[in-house]
Parts: C-alpha cells; structure tokens; sequence
C-alpha cells in the first residue's frame, strides 16, 4: 500500500507541477501555502482547505488555480480511495 500510495501522490505532485506559475514579482515574496485535498475515487478534487494560507490573495488564488487546472487527477487505486477521500493529501506551495 505505501508503495501505490507513494507513487499516486507522486503523480498528482507532477500533474500539478505542470500547472503551478507565479508571476515573477510575487514568486520573490517567498509566500508558502498549504493546503489538503480530498480526492474522490474519479480524481475530482472534493474539498480543498488551506491549512495555512500564504496571507496573500493572488498567491492563494495561483494555488487554487494550478489545482483546479489539474483536474481530474488520475483515477486512484482501489485500496487508496477511502483514505484520499476522508484524508486527503497535504501539499505545500510552491511545489
């Protein structure tokens, strides 16, 4: 299981590497973002909560945009489904 499990959160870490960008300007502020998502067992994003925000709007907005455009996230494994759903992955920003 942690080996599927490594390797599915490897796949949306690169999915949403391919749709993260800041403007050159904000990415100078050094802001940092984390948020958790609940995956369901499509790979659409269920929930999105910010642990803690970057305090910055437009900083916030990049994040919720890269994940948004990154959807749907491949299908899981059968044996990660309940966990994606009711845990969630924790992902820092910048990636």
């Amino acid at each position: 299981k942690e080996s599927a499990q490594q390797t599915y959160y490897q796949t949306v870490l690169t999915r949403l590497q391919a749709n993260w960008s800041l403007p050159v300007w904000l990415t100078r502020q050094n802001l940092q973002a984390q948020v958790q998502i609940l995956i369901d067992h499509t790979g659409r994003v269920k929930v999105l909560q910010f642990v803690k925000s970057s305090g910055n709007s437009q900083f916030d907005n990049a994040v919720k945009r890269a994940i948004a455009e990154s959807e749907p996230f491949q299908v899981p494994p059968v044996e990660l489904r309940g966990s994606l759903l009711n845990h969630g992955i924790l992902l820092g920003f910048p990636l």
